[in-house]
């Protein structure tokens, strides 16, 4: 039933502009290649355009049984060793014709190829020993029942239309022409059909004019769907969106096969196909040398580097920060602390795809802050490899935590030296795992580690554990020698699926607990795809426990054997990403919670009330008038300023893709629940926002809030999508605002 409704919705657009829907995927691989490729590759991009598309050009122009075998064969690595090998043979003996035009050429194409592979191997959960994983698998899932058709149908059409609406957010961007420029071309003649008849095809199955018809069927394809995109834009993406309101987050960010996990494993692993040219080292010495770079997440080893560039605009309020670094994401997490002993408050800033593996900024706030006759200067600042960070505080001593989710590794830093690394190595099916928060939860003063890992296990079920920070104080305090220890020799507690454990449920998604320690504080676990927070008490924690409570929007339920026997995975049509975000702090010594419902637009804050956990209010933002609501995003990031007693949430997707800051303050809160005895506040524009997205930058969505931090009455503002519409130069750099 549900691929005849999706068959339908397809059908319907397809009657709007039949000519129009061809060619899917194409545009996608085309963004992708303008991510990737190497500058002195600029001037090939006619070849690199059909190269990316190639694969995929035989399976339906020209039918036969032939043409669909070999274009399978394009997919995998064989085929592009068996070039590469062929280029040698032709052109590899000297260094003129190495520097012929017909070798560029030809390099530029099988470079365009080798996307393509990429691509299409981790976008369609076709990596081994990962099947059971990655973006399509997932989708499937989560979305559409297990209907891996279902799934695959809509990545291939309406996946190209979403990742159109983040590159081209208006009519103004001058990046349309890169997807509609009629100039792809093959390598030479004689070099493209030599690869065919290498692979049992002849004249008879395909000539080089019928070839070229095919590849530039991609051309047709891209053009296609930027008319009808610009055409019907949103009546596209509201089918899209309708069908899986998540969709855009989910197809960038998911950790095997997301469009950035694709840029990061293509900008580490094309280099490599490059240097293969250089050297003839053997079919089965580079077919080794693509699986070690492979598509798999990247296992890096971890320390500090000097020298992080980035630039800083103190003339403009908000001062601005942005990298150097292409392909950065600078912005992607923030936090503060005095991580050195200079007595100097740092700001610490995540960049998970610089250099394929992420890197953290540590920026001293003075720096940022100080009065400059410059405008705009080049500061370096310590870099260190990692995707995201906490803080950890024992002692009066403030460390910096890094977490490597694609090797399940945590780092303990102080004064840029590494004291202690923490590794799960306990089991194959240990994956994406990371510090969700830092808190303490058993009330000795110091504070715990709170794990999550919401892929965790074979079918995904996920997984939190909890690090007693007693266990881990003594190797903070040694700062001769770094400390490596596995997670199983610490003292733990953990729960793999909670008290449902369904496959692909997220349980997991999201761990915080009680901001102020008392014995009748909880601890907050979401189950993503179930759209239900549990809630434990932290007297008594231990392994396999039941959740004190079940709560779902206002519904605050006992954890009883009908109440959990009702629970099931529910679509993002229904759960709206609640939980994707926790947020804890204290007012006045009572402890609330919030928690987001960022598709619905919605935020949800609890109370703790002597044991028990009550229902607050909501804030509903209804300031927009967005054709789109589901991507508006409104409760994406939660900060409390504790000086002005306010409440920041941020909406990256307001003011069509713009993005704002809102602002609620406690005390209206307050009197809107106790003296209006209303349970809602209607957040609008003229009375809670705080600030639009100041950036002068009309290119593609930048994210602008995707992350939060408040320091001392300071409001930092990650952008890590920053540059995102650009598409040649500085690409997806990332900003930080103050």
């Amino acid at each position: 039933m549900l691929l005849f409704k999706l068959a339908l919705q397809l059908v319907s657009l397809w009657l709007l502009y039949p000519a129009e829907i061809q060619g899917a995927g194409v545009t996608m691989h085309l963004t992708v290649l303008a991510r990737v490729v190497p500058e002195d590759w600029q001037a090939y991009f006619p070849w690199l355009k059909a190269g990316s598309f190639f694969p995929d050009s035989l399976y339906s122009c020209k039918p036969s049984k032939k043409l669909s075998q070999f274009a399978e064969a394009t997919h995998w690595p064989p085929f592009l060793i068996d070039s590469i090998n062929y280029w040698h043979e032709k052109y590899g003996q000297n260094s003129v014709t190495r520097s012929s035009q017909g070798s560029l050429r030809l390099q530029a194409f099988l470079l365009g190829t080798f996307t393509h592979q990429v691509v299409d191997s981790s976008w369609h959960s076709l990596v081994r020993g990962y099947r059971s994983h990655g973006l399509l698998r997932v989708l499937s899932e989560t979305e559409f029942g297990g209907e891996i058709d279902d799934a695959h149908q809509f990545i291939d059409v309406m996946g190209e239309f979403i990742g159109l609406s983040n590159v081209l957010r208006d009519g103004q961007n001058s990046q349309w022409m890169y997807y509609t420029n009629a100039n792809w071309s093959l390598p030479e003649r004689e070099d493209i059909m030599e690869l065919l008849y290498r692979n049992g095809l002849t004249d008879h199955d395909i000539t080089f004019a019928e070839l070229d018809i095919c590849v530039k069927r991609g051309l047709s394809g891209s053009i296609s769907e930027i008319y009808t995109f610009s055409k019907r834009r949103n009546q596209v993406l509201s089918v899209a969106y309708g069908i899986s309101p998540r969709a855009r987050d989910f197809m960038q960010e998911c950790w095997l096969g997301g469009e950035f996990d694709l840029i990061a494993v293509l900008a580490k692993c094309l280099p490599v196909v490059e240097k293969m040219f250089e050297q003839s080292i053997g079919s089965k010495n580079m077919l080794k040398q693509l699986k070690v770079c492979g598509n798999l997440p990247p296992i890096s080893s971890l320390g500090a580097i000097p020298d992080g560039l980035v630039r800083i605009n103190r003339s403009s309020n908000p001062v601005f920060l942005t990298p150097v670094a292409s392909l950065s994401a600078f912005g992607s997490s923030i936090t503060t602390g005095r991580f050195k002993d200079d007595g100097q408050t740092y700001v610490a800033v995540g960049a998970p795809m610089e250099d394929s593996t992420g890197s953290i900024y540590l920026l001293p706030l003075h720096k940022i802050k100080s009065k400059d006759s410059h405008s705009n200067v080049m500061e370096p600042f310590t870099l260190m490899r990692g995707q995201r960070m906490n803080k950890f505080t024992y002692n009066g001593v403030d460390y910096l935590v890094v977490s490597e989710p694609g090797s399940n590794t945590f780092y303990f830093y102080h004064n840029d030296f590494l004291l202690l690394e923490i590794r799960d190595g306990s089991t194959a099916d240990a994956l994406q795992l990371q510090v969700s928060s830092i808190q303490d939860v058993d009330g000795d003063g110091i504070p715990d580690i709170l794990l999550s890992g919401e892929s965790y296990g074979i079918n995904e079920t996920g997984s939190v554990t909890i690090i007693f920070g007693a266990n881990i104080a003594e190797y903070l305090e040694n700062y001769h020698e770094t400390a490596r220890i596995d997670l199983s020799s610490l003292s733990t507690i953990r729960w793999q699926g909670g008290p449902l454990s369904l496959p692909y449920q997220h349980f997991g998604a999201s761990v915080t607990s009680s901001h102020n320690y008392t014995e009748k504080g909880f601890l907050y676990v979401t189950c993503q795809n179930v759209g239900a927070v549990f809630v434990y008490s932290l007297c008594g924690l231990q392994n396999n426990i039941l959740p004190k409570y079940v709560v779902m929007e206002k519904n605050i339920m006992l954890p009883d054997e009908e109440t959990l026997s009702k629970l099931e995975k529910v679509t993002s049509k229904t759960h709206g990403m609640y939980g994707k975000t926790l947020y804890t702090f204290t007012y006045e010594n009572e402890n609330y919670v919030a928690i987001s419902q960022h598709l619905f637009n919605q935020v949800f804050l609890y109370k703790e009330s002597d044991g028990f956990l009550v229902y607050y209010l909501s804030l509903n933002l209804v300031a927009d008038i967005e054709p789109i609501p589901f991507t508006v995003g409104f409760g994406a990031a939660i900060e409390y300023d504790p000086q002005k007693k306010l409440l920041y949430v941020s909406s990256p997707g307001s003011y069509s893709g713009k993005g704002a800051i809102w602002k609620i303050s406690m005390v209206e809160m307050r009197e809107t629940v106790s003296l209006w005895k209303s349970d809602k506040i209607l957040v609008n524009t003229l009375k809670h926002l705080h600030m639009v997205n100041p950036l002068n930058e009309d290119k593609g969505v930048i994210n602008f809030g995707k992350s939060l931090a408040v320091h001392q009455g300071n409001l930092l503002v990650g952008a890590p999508q920053y540059k995102y519409g650009n598409l040649n130069g500085a690409q997806l750099t990332g900003a930080v605002l103050l």
